[in-house]
Formats: structure tokens, C-alpha cells, sequence
């Protein structure tokens, strides 16, 4: 799992900023495709999560967009960028670890 803010997506969309960021790093274990991302653009305004298809039974895209809503851009809407994080990764490692 990695957290990266960006000063700017310059001009991309989150979504492609995220994806593609997660492969030219390569988050996650490339045989099992399980990398995740969490992309903050504070001065756009975005964030994004990016789970590889390993994930998905686990962060589809609808608990992704939960806990973006819930617990990321929540915390944002008051001002609380670091806090949004957290409970971000705080969120996703516990999703994680229901697992198996």
C-alpha cells in the first residue's frame, strides 16, 4: 500500500493519475496483482484509491467509494487532510485484515 499528495495531477484524471502511478511503481506484488493507492491532489481538490484486480473481492469499488466518502473526504470537508488520511489507511488495513 502506498499514500502519495501530489502538488498537482497536471491535467490527468485522478483515476489515470492513480492507475498509472501504481504500475510505473509497482505497488503490490505483480503475480497477484494486489497493490493499493491512495492518491491526494489537496490544491485539485481529488483523491482517488486504485486497488489491482487481486483486491477487488476485497476493496471493490463500491467500498473504496464508502471509504473515501465516509472517511477521507469527510475529514477533508473540515480541513483535516491529515486526518482524512489516516482514517483513510486506518479503513483500508482493516478491510484488509478481514480477509481469509
Amino acid at each position: 500500500m502506498v499514500v502519495v499528495t501530489v502538488k498537482s495531477l497536471d491535467g490527468q484524471d485522478v483515476a489515470d493519475f492513480a492507475r498509472n502511478l501504481g504500475n510505473r511503481w509497482g505497488v503490490g506484488r505483480k503475480a497477484v496483482n494486489d497493490g493499493v493507492i491512495l492518491v491526494v491532489a489537496p490544491n485539485e481538490r481529488k483523491a482517488r484509491i486504485a486497488v489491482g484486480d487481486g483486491l477487488r473481492s476485497s476493496l471493490s469499488d463500491s467500498v473504496c467509494q464508502d471509504i473515501m466518502d465516509r472517511k477521507i473526504i469527510k475529514r477533508f470537508k473540515k480541513g483535516d487532510l491529515p486526518g482524512g488520511i489516516q482514517a483513510g489507511i486506518d479503513a483500508l488495513i482493516d478491510r484488509l485484515s478481514q480477509r481469509g
